[in-house]
């Protein structure tokens, strides 16, 4: 008989971690030089060039990571109806004397990924539509690229990584649901569990604000609910976790957004917060929306 049969939830664990892999080496490359100290440089102008341009093989990388995910993250969904339909192959192609000693699941030749969308599709509701069907094969073609050979002309960036990360997030998990995925990737780095007792919106902020300067407004919205042209706060809880740094973390939005509302919302946290409609009383500050409990200026935060 056949053994170590997976679940679908087991292909869909792995499938969120190939995607949180692929966005770590995305948005890590992305903070590196955000971060970096070259304007005194006589070449500052031309570093950003020659930083992605030596940026390209762990990009490849993550696009190879994002394909993985995709292909683990459709698994899941047949694997739901039953991961014995992912076996493929007439039995006689099945491995040598499965039919007389038991044999591990894994051995088994599966469906090959040019074909899960048709057997996604015949299996599966909702059916996957054209334009994921669309991402699906342009990255699918360019893993395979990356894989058997070398194509001088392919470019990558990091945020063409991170957009089809969201994307394909928000079909599989459902809308603005990517930052509780990652907050729980952070808490189970190797690092996080080797230094216990860090929080994970200390890197999540970091994350979440580069994330905001490189996507369009409509992706903000879409993708973390965010409307980057819509007044923004500090999140009281989001910046006290980052106090021991110099970042803004003004992650948080009025919800609903008039001019009585009562509520904060944080896309990084996913908290509601109370607030108070109050000017702020330090001199030269127009903000007029306090935490509720401490007063702190959500502005200025003072």
């Amino acid at each position: 008989m056949i053994t170590d049969i997976p679940t679908s939830d087991d292909f869909h664990v792995a499938g969120i971690g190939y995607l949180n892999l692929a966005w770590q080496t995305a948005i890590d490359l992305g903070l590196n030089l955000d971060e970096a100290d070259y304007f005194d440089r006589d070449d500052k102008d031309t570093v950003p060039d020659q930083y992605w341009a030596a940026a390209q093989r762990p990009l490849s990388t993550a696009v190879s990571l994002l394909q993985q995910g995709i292909e683990f993250l459709i698994k899941a969904r047949i694997a739901a109806v039953s991961p014995f339909l992912l076996i493929d192959g007439s039995p006689r192609d099945w491995p040598s004397k499965c039919n007389q000693v038991d044999t591990p699941y894994s051995v088994f030749k599966t469906i090959d990924a040019q074909d899960l969308i048709r057997a996604h599709n015949t299996l599966c509701t909702p059916r996957l539509l054209d334009a994921f069907v669309s991402t699906y094969e342009r990255l699918r073609k360019r893993r395979n690229t990356i894989m058997h050979t070398v194509d001088p002309t392919l470019r990558f960036t990091a945020t063409e990584v991170l957009v089809d990360v969201l994307e394909i997030s928000e079909v599989f998990t459902g809308p603005n649901k990517w930052t509780a995925h990652r907050a729980e990737a952070i808490d189970a780095e190797p690092c996080s569990v080797a230094y216990w007792g860090g929080s994970c919106i200390v890197r999540l902020a970091r994350e979440c604000l580069y994330a905001t300067q490189e996507l369009e407004p409509a992706q903000c919205l879409r993708f973390f609910g965010f409307n980057a042209r819509q007044r923004r706060y500090r999140c009281y809880n989001c910046q006290l976790e980052n106090s021991d740094s110099d970042i803004v973390v003004d992650t948080a939005q009025l919800q609903p957004n008039t001019p009585t509302s009562i509520t904060v919302h944080c896309f990084v946290c996913r908290g509601n917060y109370d607030v108070v409609r109050q000017k702020c009383p330090k001199r030269g500050c127009k903000g007029n929306v306090l935490d509720a409990e401490d007063r702190i200026c959500l502005t200025c935060f003072n």
